[in-house]
């Protein structure tokens, strides 16, 4: 049986998974939302709702009928430079906003 350690999951960025599934869970995170909900709030990421890009990949705008509610989507780059725990990190500061 093979087991990993804490520090190796820390290191592979799985323990930060882990955490954000919790936090969603446990309803101490923001609304989790799926891929098709996210895109029909702005146009399938239409470069018109694109607000900018960062180290993660670019930002869009959507609004969300239901809620009446404007809002961010950060669409993850797959040849994005940052790791999972940096994404980790600056989820769970934004979600305390």
């Amino acid at each position: 049986m093979l087991q990993k350690s804490r520090q190796q999951d820390l290191e592979e960025g799985t323990l930060f998974d882990d955490d954000l599934e919790d936090d969603f869970k446990k309803g101490t995170s923001p609304k989790r939302f799926n891929y098709g909900e996210l895109t029909t709030t702005n146009n399938n990421f239409s470069n018109e709702h694109k607000l900018g890009e960062g180290s993660f990949g670019s930002v869009y705008r959507g609004f969300l009928t239901e809620m009446s509610l404007t809002i961010a989507i950060k669409r993850v780059s797959k040849s994005s430079k940052k790791g999972r725990k940096e994404y980790a990190s600056e989820f769970h500061i934004i979600s305390q906003l």
